[in-house]
């Protein structure tokens, strides 16, 4: 870890945990200063776990944190079926300052 960050937990509900990470990078143009950048990472909807309302909440606890940037990574769904599309679109209420961006194979 670079010298000055920090690393905190938070379970907001039960079943979530947040992490957040406060990075000092020297070298960063000011501009960056104070970015927030949201990670959502590993989805898996349908897997028995993660359902539609569970992803509800967890698109309305990430918008409280009012990201400057979001990056959504991983698998989304555990096993594509008809309802992966409906279990997914909770995402289209996923809000930042900059675009919303899908990383995924």
């Amino acid at each position: 870890m670079l010298q000055g960050s920090t690393i905190s937990y938070t379970h907001v509900l039960p079943w979530l945990r947040v992490c957040e990470i406060t990075l000092v990078l020297p070298n960063l143009s000011e501009i960056f200063s104070g970015y927030r950048l949201l990670q959502l990472s590993d989805i898996h909807i349908n897997d028995g776990h993660m359902t539609k309302k569970r992803l509800e909440q967890v698109v309305a606890v990430s918008n409280r944190y009012k990201a400057d940037a979001a990056v959504i990574t991983g698998d989304f769904v555990t096993k594509w079926n008809a309802s992966s599309k409906e279990g997914l679109s909770p995402l289209r209420l996923l809000q930042s300052k900059d675009p919303v961006y899908r990383i995924s194979e």
